[in-house]
């Protein structure tokens, strides 16, 4: 009777070790398919987003070049973050460390990296701040030219480094248990008990929450200009409708971005949190499901910003539709320019070669002189 009962509870046992394997991979199988999808839509958004900017000369301003540092930071950010996630889902921490080059690399460079680019992000949206709250309350004044976005620019990115750079000294690939890990180690410089903490809380409070705070001042005072306010010695029917299309224009512009920063908060937020959990409160276990979550979350930010651009800004939408219609339109030619590269090579030697040139010399200096003229329009009719 004995024996009969521990082979029913050995065969239980078995039954749920196998539904718990089975439910394990399912669950990885559907991350792997949710971050590989993300991945796809932040590549090709962001590409299609850089690509509308720089095709169209009447979208070169500098707001929208703000916005195009943003998408290429993204477009790194989903480069350099989304092969450590798929090592997490698959459990291939092995793997990523078996030799010390690749060691090197997720350990070091993947984390610089990251830590890099977060601030990026968050000082170009300040940055954009600063632009749309000169241009729409000091609308004489242009404050923020091109030459001042270049220096701001390049301020961004410095700042950046300089910010994740205490990483490549504090994160070490070492040998321990036969094999290799990545330990965080701010010794002999720094005290390894404090310097973690005190890197999170200047790192969270001076590049996260100090632009936020910033952000969310300037876009307050931009929402009562618009919404509020009107000009002076003017009523809703004394305006002109010029005036009217260039307000709605305006409204629309600052509801665009901040929604950009609020989602940008929203998924950062969570994994901030988690991080501040694992620093100051060893004691408390985030679970792993959770914790993806956040870490999935955090990437899903850098797919959903050209989302929001094609909802909100009809500019964005039509350059988009012809960058994809020139995309299809270039593959059909070329498939039609190979099935016919006999009857095409015959037809040009009936144009003279010289014609053909002059031609496009033409063309160019056609685009070229509406390209210099259109970037001196007002950039809120650009978005």
């Amino acid at each position: 009777m004995n024996g009969s009962n521990s082979s029913l509870i050995s065969q239980n046992f078995v039954n749920n070790t196998n539904e718990m394997q089975t439910s394990a991979v399912f669950v990885s199988i559907f991350q792997a398919i949710s971050s590989s999808l993300v991945m796809i839509a932040s590549l090709f958004g962001n590409t299609l987003v850089i690509c509308v900017v720089l095709q169209s000369c009447r979208m070169r301003t500098v707001t929208n070049y703000l916005i195009v540092n943003m998408a290429c930071a993204d477009m790194l950010y989903t480069i350099v973050a989304m092969p450590p996630l798929f090592v997490s889902i698959f459990n291939g921490y092995a793997w990523a460390l078996a030799t010390r080059g690749r060691g090197i690399y997720f350990c070091k460079v993947v984390n610089f990296a990251q830590y890099m680019l977060v601030p990026v992000s968050v000082l170009t949206l300040a940055a954009i701040a600063f632009d749309r709250f000169f241009a729409i309350l000091m609308p004489l004044k242009r404050i923020i030219n091109k030459r001042v976005f270049y220096w701001i620019l390049l301020v961004i990115w410095i700042t950046s480094v300089a910010v994740a750079t205490p990483l490549l000294y504090s994160l070490r690939v070492i040998e321990s248990n036969g094999g290799l890990s990545c330990d965080e180690n701010w010794a002999p410089a720094f005290d390894n008990e404090t310097a973690p903490m005190i890197y999170m809380l200047v790192l969270f409070s001076v590049m996260l929450c100090l632009p936020l705070c910033i952000i969310t001042v300037l876009y307050t005072i931009i929402c009562r200009h618009l919404w509020l306010t009107k000009p002076p010695g003017e009523t809703e029917r004394e305006e002109s409708k010029s005036l009217i299309r260039r307000r709605n224009s305006r409204k629309k512009v600052v509801k665009m971005l901040i929604t950009v920063v609020v989602i940008f908060i929203v998924s950062w937020l969570p994994l901030q949190i988690a991080n501040f959990i694992y620093y100051f409160d060893k004691s408390v276990s985030i679970p792993e499901q959770v914790y993806f979550s956040c870490e999935f979350l955090m990437r899903s930010s850098c797919a959903l910003n050209p989302a929001v651009y094609a909802i909100f800004s009809e500019n964005y939408r039509q350059g988009f539709k012809k960058v994809l219609v020139k995309c299809c339109c270039f593959g059909r030619m070329s498939n039609f320019i190979r099935k016919n590269s006999s009857y095409s090579s015959s037809r040009q030697q009936t144009v003279p070669t010289i014609l053909r040139s002059e031609l496009g010399l033409s063309k160019l200096g056609r685009d070229s002189k509406r390209c210099c003229h259109d970037t001196g329009v007002e950039e809120e009719h650009q978005f």
